[in-house]
């Protein structure tokens, strides 16, 4: 668990779900909630700032889970068309420094994953080269 997951546990009367890039986790031990992909949204109908964190596909999210985001004025949960539960997260959440990291750590192991291909792609011969 991340020192900043013990803070913001400490500091609320309740436990704190624990956010990883790939799934969410209630405590530790819990059946783990597969996430698919995190979402930084443009601030264009949200605050600058606003993260979705999706689901995987017909998951939904965990009743500890949805007890941090429903009914708050920072977040909230909502499905897509196509089926998908994602939360929506603004930077005044009190998880919200915890579901950045997430998001960052899932966009930096993006970008290593597709360096490594680009370099792998660039140093493979050419077929009739």
């Amino acid at each position: 668990m991340s020192a900043l997951a013990k803070e913001v546990q400490a500091n609320t009367p309740e436990e704190a779900p624990l956010f990883y890039y790939t799934y969410i986790q209630d405590a530790v031990g819990a059946e783990r909630q597969c996430i698919t992909d995190y979402l930084k949204e443009p601030g264009v109908n949200s605050s600058e700032g606003t993260i979705r964190v999706f689901a995987a596909h017909y998951v939904k999210f965990s009743p500890l889970v949805r007890s941090w985001f429903v009914g708050r004025p920072d977040g909230d949960i909502q499905r897509t068309s196509m089926g998908y539960e994602y939360i929506r997260v603004e930077p005044t959440h009190p998880l919200y420094p915890q579901i950045k990291d997430a998001c960052e750590e899932l966009y930096s192991f993006n970008e290593s994953v597709l360096s490594h291909m680009a370099h792998k792609a660039a140093n493979t011969p050419k077929v009739g080269a």
